[in-house]
């Protein structure tokens, strides 16, 4: 078990290093063969596709669970209904998908403002949507391997096709600079990776070629319990999508393509830093879980309080180090003309530290198993997120400084006080006290440290790569030294300190 566990890990990690390596080289190929506006129609073909993706939520990973106790229990016949009703959910999906985008067809160009304009984006979108929608189909047999602890199988298909893709579509902006042949291309390997994943799931347990399987193995019981998985999961996620499957949408409409293809660039970056991150966190959950249910409250307190220290050392590695270095980055990765003002990347700087310090909370919550209680928490998040966009879009010239306001008002006003609210209510029995204090101790520390590195930035004017590179490392350890320093006489630093010396005795 243990080596099949590391093996996953292993191959998830190279996975999404290989994904992130493939999103940079394309985006890079993307910008020098073809106009911004295209990239920033791209980046709001992916927006849209997300929203009309709602249908998923929630399912893949409540079947997901479902297979655990039948894979154990080697009851085949309850795995082989399980993964008819996957299949069955899953062509449905691609076919709602398929349905609902080209209803959606005629109304993209309306999502796009008025100055720019890509000869039949409406026929480019579709292409886009049936990259999505065939990824549905033949892929139910991932949710065996992956329940079976063979998740390693599917990241290395997974990793194969994404090389071939990349590899096709910069030829392809290389060679003949067509948007509509770079969409064509997922299409084509997406069906190749799943054909294939799925014959490696049969190879592995032919009873999952799904024939003559019973109607009544699955009980009432089975099916509540799915439904109640996905209705949390998918209230969980909800917001995730509506909050960040806007943003584009927005800039497109009311500020352009161009400057959303400017955008995408910066988001890009962010988003990879959040994807390396969430591997960390993921690998958390679990150890979380198991230590919340042989801890006390105070423990469990102690363990708050000393991840949220550790993830604030983070934030205090990365926030001063991508201030100073991105734009010397972004001129070198995709040039000059994709250059936003300072302002855009401070904003997403703080945009990130909200989010990395959530996520002790967020990692307490998955390991305690309280999605079911934050499922309002999600609406009320997009509600802020879309409300606070549109008025600071349409009342003020702040552009696409308006878009990341909207998501840190949502990110500070909600998530930061009701997840916490949460976690002290059902699964703490501890006052937060100790834990706003430490909060906003780390906060107060970290935005000064944003403030000021977006003050020298915009004095020295850094434009070289490699100067830039020295003085972001250089304010990352002075950074986190100094964090350090501040923190060394707390009880968090001190819980740090000797799970680090226990591990190097061990």
């Amino acid at each position: 078990m243990k080596k099949s566990v590391s093996k996953n890990v292993m191959w998830a990690f190279s996975s999404q290093m290989v994904v992130l390596i493939s999103q940079f080289l394309v985006q890079m190929f993307f910008v020098r063969e073809l106009s911004v506006a295209y990239v920033g129609a791209n980046g709001l073909f992916t927006n849209v596709i997300s929203i009309l993706s709602f249908a998923e939520l929630g399912i893949g990973s409540a079947l997901n669970f479902a297979l655990y106790e039948p894979i154990l229990e080697k009851n085949t016949k309850k795995i082989q209904a399980l993964m008819k009703l996957y299949r069955n959910a899953y062509v449905l999906i691609g076919l709602v998908i398929l349905v609902f985008g080209a209803v959606m067809v005629p109304f993209i160009p309306s999502l796009i403002a008025e100055k720019d304009s890509i000869p039949n984006v409406g026929g480019l979108f579709y292409l886009a949507v049936l990259g999505t929608a065939v990824s549905y189909f033949f892929n139910y047999s991932r949710a065996y391997l992956i329940a079976n602890q063979e998740s390693w199988e599917d990241s290395k298909n997974r990793t194969i096709y994404k090389v071939v893709q990349t590899v096709a579509q910069i030829l392809i902006l290389i060679l003949w600079k067509r948007f509509d042949l770079f969409l064509i291309v997922p299409i084509i390997t997406t069906v190749l990776s799943n054909l294939r994943i799925a014959h490696v799931a049969i190879k592995k347990a032919p009873f999952l070629k799904i024939k003559n399987v019973q109607s009544n193995v699955l009980t009432k019981s089975d099916f509540r319990s799915i439904k109640g998985n996905i209705a949390g999961s998918f209230s969980s996620r909800i917001g995730y999508v509506l909050v960040n499957g806007t943003d584009n949408i927005l800039i497109s409409k009311f500020i352009g393509l161009s400057v959303a293809g400017m955008y995408s660039s910066y988001l890009m970056i962010f988003q990879g830093i959040n994807s390396i991150l969430g591997q960390v966190h993921s690998s958390l959950i679990a150890t979380i879980g198991s230590k919340a249910i042989q801890q006390n409250d105070q423990e469990k307190m102690e363990l708050l309080k000393a991840y949220l220290f550790i993830n604030a050392v983070i934030v205090a590695a990365f926030s001063p180090a991508m201030i100073v270095f991105i734009q010397s980055f972004i001129r070198l990765w995709v040039g000059t003309k994709l250059e936003l003002p300072i302002l855009i990347p401070i904003l997403l700087t703080i945009n990130f530290a909200l989010t990395q310090l959530r996520q002790p909370v967020l990692s307490m919550l998955s390991g305690m198993g309280l999605f079911w209680e934050m499922r309002y928490k999600s609406f009320a998040e997009a509600g802020v997120n879309l409300v606070v966009s549109l008025f600071l879009l349409t009342q003020t010239s702040l552009g696409v400084s308006a878009v990341i306001l909207g998501t840190i008002a949502s990110n500070f006003l909600i998530d930061t006080i009701w997840e916490p609210v949460i976690l002290f209510g059902k699964g703490i029995e501890h006052t937060p006290l100790p834990y706003i204090k430490n909060y906003l101790g780390y906060s107060v520390y970290l935005y000064s440290v944003i403030f000021i590195s977006g003050l020298i930035v915009s004095e020295i004017g850094l434009t070289d790569i490699l100067p830039a590179m020295f003085l972001a490392i250089g304010s990352a350890i002075f950074s986190v030294l100094l964090l350090v320093m501040l923190s060394w006489r707390t009880e968090s630093f001190k819980t740090v300190f000797r799970w680090m010396m226990r591990k190097e005795k061990s």
